[in-house]
């Protein structure tokens, strides 16, 4: 374990400091652009945006390995992260900072890619779990650093921009002074998405609606806290109490979820989180910041971990040369409901308040109870001996699972 960690530490160096340039745009534009005077719905869409670029990427990065090498990939991905937020600097146009959004999701899918894959080929299989969650961890704590850096800076200025192209700049000294390079992967082969169906209906189904939950807290989230009447402060520490409950609760839920049926676990999880939003909202009617909070540390410990366990569901049905299906699968969730949760959410406030976004999530999470409530019903849980081990790959970047995180003997499953 410690001798894969020596060879590795450079990468969590290099993503600890992509993830908090990453968290610092992913708050400050929704900010920024109330400041710059637009509308809830242009506000959804710049959020949603940058999942085309993941998209995008997760097409083309990988031919773009294949051709130039991981190194050489990351470096043009990181330089694209670096200049998404000077261009928005430079030119207050929703127009320019689409297209600035759909570079810098580009950029995101890039490093996610580069850097988890080398990750993954550098870690033998019998530590792959331990390391992936030191790396889960890693990119929790960074990203909930975030918001307290915005906090401190004068948001009306466009010195938050120049921090965020520093910072990915900076993530790609640790990864250019190492002189290694990791061969491409070829292991995998994949299934239909009908067939992938058919093998965990409940799967397919939560995995664009917990996607598309997570995806609208982190995109707009702080918008609504703001117009609801809480301080920009109270609106940053909310989504870092978020990234507190994550830390807390995943690893517990996770290891409860391989001791017995998963889709239990996530059914409490999802039902918890329904009754956090509906805190949120009386928080928002009665300004009561510390039930904010403490709603934020609630969705962080119960909703995060569910993208998670539902991946590792879906992979309780798979043989192992089967999964990059569920990769193929969670990338196009992401890229598509990721992306519309945010414009839908941002069209919904925009007609019928801010209140009504804890409604909407609410709403998606308590489907995704019912239904997988029902898929209990009417099918046994995978037997525990023939139920894989949970990994946390982060809901935001499956690359990891492209990369075959899940792999064991063949003889496991």
């Amino acid at each position: 374990m410690w001798s894969v960690l020596g060879r590795v530490w450079f990468l969590y160096v290099s993503v600890g400091i992509f993830i908090i340039g990453r968290g610092i745009m992913g708050t400050y534009i929704p900010l920024r652009a109330d400041i710059e005077g637009f509308s809830i719905t242009a506000i959804g869409a710049l959020q949603g945006i940058p999942f085309l670029g993941i998209g995008i990427g997760s097409i083309l990065v990988p031919k773009m390995i294949r051709t130039a090498g991981h190194i050489r990939t990351c470096g043009v991905c990181m330089a694209l992260i670096s200049i998404a937020p000077l261009i928005q600097a430079m030119q207050v146009n929703l127009s320019v900072w689409m297209v600035a959004q759909i570079v810098f999701g580009f950029g995101m899918s890039g490093v996610w890619i580069v850097i988890e894959a080398w990750l993954n080929y550098a870690t033998p299989n019998q530590a792959r779990g331990k390391v992936f969650a030191i790396y889960s961890i890693v990119l929790v704590a960074c990203f909930s650093i975030s918001p307290l850096i915005i906090d401190m800076v004068d948001n009306t200025t466009m010195t938050m921009f120049l921090i965020a192209s520093v910072v990915a700049s900076c993530a790609f000294i640790p990864i250019a002074l190492v002189p290694r390079n990791v061969p491409h992967h070829e292991g995998n082969t994949t299934i239909s998405l009908r067939k992938l169906a058919k093998r965990s209906p409940y799967g397919v189904v939560g995995i664009p609606l917990s996607l598309f939950c997570i995806a609208v807290f982190n995109g707009v989230f702080v918008i609504y806290a703001k117009f609801v009447g809480f301080s920009v402060s109270d609106s940053l520490f909310a989504l870092f109490a978020f990234g507190v409950g994550s830390i807390i609760l995943t690893y517990p839920l996770g290891w409860l979820s391989d001791r017995m049926d998963r889709r239990w676990v996530i059914a409490i999880a999802s039902a918890v989180s329904v009754l956090a939003f509906l805190m949120v909202e009386y928080a928002g009617e009665t300004h009561n910041t510390h039930m904010l909070w403490g709603a934020s540390v609630l969705l962080g410990a119960f909703m995060s971990p569910i993208p998670p366990m539902v991946t590792s569901h879906i992979n309780d049905r798979l043989q192992q040369h089967e999964m990059s299906a569920v990769a193929a699968w969670v990338s196009m969730a992401l890229a598509i409901f990721g992306g519309l949760g945010s414009v839908f959410s941002g069209v919904m406030m925009d007609i019928l308040g801010a209140f009504v976004l804890p409604y909407i999530l609410a709403g998606v999470l308590a489907l995704n109870t019912g239904y997988c409530i029902f898929r209990i019903m009417m099918r046994e849980a995978v037997a525990e001996d023939d139920r894989g081990d949970f990994v946390d790959v982060p809901a935001m970047n499956p690359g990891a699972l492209q990369q075959g995180v899940y792999d064991s003997d063949e003889s496991q499953k």
